[in-house]
């Protein structure tokens, strides 16, 4: 099962977040200058690593405990982005990432997800594949060499493919993978006590919600099955006015219930909008915090990212 890696951006600055199982990323962006915070988030919640200069991008993980991560991220050079998809996204959620554990390497994964996608309606009629895995690497400030590979999804039109409107500045709704070459804690440190300990007793990703248009979701539902490699459930249980299907991921270290990926439709006037302006692709992140009683949800703000980012409990 894949795990999900999960990145949230926003404009000028980034944020992923891994999660269990396949890995998957979530790239939301958000304000100009993440490398020290998230902008519209308290500094009270969430504790992050050192600033990492990447290319065209300055980046900045905030790790837990279950070896997923957020990341946030600045543009340093539009002229040469990494990502071109994400230069004219406003900021805010992004996109995310998923990646999967040793043995299943970048290329096992990518034959195993081409074959799956290349059945009749395996990608949905959403005229989407991927590309051959890519290599990149970097060295840390102490001189250890970090390796990855990166697979992206390509796209095309197709018989389901969503109307260019629901895409305001470029196309972001499906998941990539990042692979680790290397040990997965020489990129994401999760075995360091000090890098996960956050005041808001974060412990890791509960869920990613994808919104989409209603009339697509049965299209995305088989797209995200056949990304995932895992059958999709009713979403039942938050509240009986979503609709939409969840796919249940692993996390790195197996720890935990284990993230939702949530593929639902809009309910309210906030999730209209947020269609018309952002368009289909991340739509909300939840952590899973330890150390309160009960249940319940708190959002990290009332505005900015920090209202599409919540702790559950």
């Amino acid at each position: 099962m894949p795990s999900l890696q999960h990145r949230l951006g926003m404009f000028a600055h980034p944020i992923s977040i891994h999660f269990p199982g396949a890995p998957m990323m979530l790239w939301p962006r958000s304000d100009p200058y993440p490398s020290l915070h998230l902008s519209s988030a308290p500094k009270r919640y969430i504790r992050g690593s050192e600033l990492l200069p990447c290319g065209s991008s300055k980046n900045k993980l905030i790790i837990f405990g279950d070896g997923t991560y957020i990341e946030l991220f600045t543009w340093i050079n539009h002229d040469n982005p990494i990502q071109t998809a994400w230069v004219d996204k406003s900021p805010g959620l992004i996109a995310f990432a998923l990646t999967t554990l040793r043995p299943f390497t970048a290329t096992v994964n990518y034959d195993h997800l081409t074959r799956r996608l290349v059945h009749e309606e395996g990608d949905g009629g959403l005229g989407v594949k991927f590309n051959p895995p890519n290599p990149g690497a970097r060295k840390r400030k102490d001189g250890v060499e970090v390796k990855w590979e990166m697979t992206g999804p390509e796209y095309s039109n197709a018989a389901e493919t969503p109307a260019t409107s629901f895409f305001p500045t470029s196309r972001l709704d499906t998941p990539f993978f990042a692979h680790d070459v290397t040990a997965r804690v020489v990129r994401v440190p999760f075995d360091d006590d000090s890098a996960i300990a956050h005041p808001c007793k974060a412990t890791g990703i509960a869920s990613v919600d994808v919104l989409v248009p209603p009339e697509k979701l049965t299209a995305y539902s088989t797209l995200y099955s056949n990304i995932t490699g895992v059958a999709p459930d009713q979403i039942t249980a938050d509240s009986s006015r979503e609709k939409g299907v969840s796919y249940k991921l692993t996390t790195p270290t197996s720890q935990g219930a284990g993230p939702l990926i949530r593929i639902r439709v809009p309910t309210t006037e906030e999730d209209e909008a947020w269609l018309r302006t952002r368009g289909i692709g991340i739509r909300a992140i939840k952590l899973a915090v330890d150390g309160r009683k009960g249940h319940g949800e708190e959002r990290l703000a009332q505005e900015g990212v920090g209202s599409t980012i919540s702790l559950v409990w």
